[in-house]
């Protein structure tokens, strides 16, 4: 039995998840000028836009009710054929924005990523089955890549420090010293029942102009996942330490090494089949 066969849905009866949203209203600054005219999503691997092959995965476990919020030539996305929500104010709003224009598709569980990652069909796998108010995947071999990406990893990288039952006690503020993150979150997350009703609730108090004391037009999805903490939520964190990418700058896109971990993934998730020597 191979990967696929093992970690597809496709005649399973497992329907616990079939809601998923994908974050990909960015201008992509980083990564000009490869995404002067599209969003960096877009951005081509291997014959297809990276976020084709995130769909596909997702299509794999019957997760089909995909929605995509666009905002920065969101046009450019049609050609995937699945909803765009349209974030009309991506160039001066953040992730929470995009996710309140897609509130109306916020009430059951859902997993929603962003629209520059890959990741493999276990990773995804161990994500839908993990019972948690929110699961969050995270990178417990971060710093092997994120020295690949850059010549100084903890500029880019956040705090995350977990409990000993792996809960997230602290994610998402700018490190100083190595010890401050015991992992590295994707950008790969589950909201399950207890999460989508706060986000839904914040979303609520917003249009009713009552302070929650968090940004909801420039807030990153990381200060909701803290917020969600503070408020008493169990967030889980869904350690890994599967192959995955983020194309996040012109290093990453052109990045060989990037190039292969992305090739390894459609390999052995059964995408492409012949091995690249």
């Amino acid at each position: 039995m191979n990967k696929t066969q093992i970690y597809s849905r496709k005649s399973s009866n497992y329907k616990n998840i079939d809601n998923a949203v994908i974050l990909a209203a960015g201008e992509g600054k980083r990564l000009r000028p490869y995404t002067n005219d599209i969003p960096k999503g877009m951005l081509t691997f291997y014959g297809k836009p990276l976020i084709e092959w995130q769909l596909r995965i997702l299509s794999d476990f019957n997760i089909e009710n995909i929605s995509l919020v666009g905002g920065y030539k969101s046009h450019k996305l049609k050609r995937l054929n699945k909803k765009i929500i349209l974030n009309d104010e991506y160039f001066k709003s953040n992730m929470i924005w995009s996710l309140y224009k897609a509130r109306n598709i916020l009430k059951k569980e859902t997993v929603i990523a962003y629209g520059d990652i890959l990741y493999t069909k276990s990773t995804l796998q161990n994500l839908i089955t993990t019972e948690a108010d929110i699961a969050v995947v995270v990178d417990n071999n971060w710093m092997d890549y994120w020295k690949l990406r850059s010549d100084n990893p903890i500029m880019d990288a956040e705090s995350l420090k977990l409990s000993l039952n792996n809960s997230i006690i602290c994610i998402g503020q700018k490190i100083d010293k190595l010890e401050q993150a015991e992992g590295q979150y994707m950008g790969l997350i589950k909201l399950g029942s207890k999460g989508f009703t706060l986000l839904n609730n914040l979303f609520q108090r917003y249009e009713k102009k009552i302070s929650s004391g968090l940004d909801i037009k420039n807030g990153f999805l990381t200060d909701f996942l803290q917020y969600s903490i503070n408020s008493g939520l169990n967030v889980k964190a869904v350690l890994t330490n599967d192959v995955w990418v983020e194309i996040d700058t012109v290093q990453d896109y052109l990045s060989e090494v990037n190039k292969s971990r992305i090739y390894k993934i459609l390999f052995e998730d059964g995408f492409i089949n012949k091995f690249k020597s």
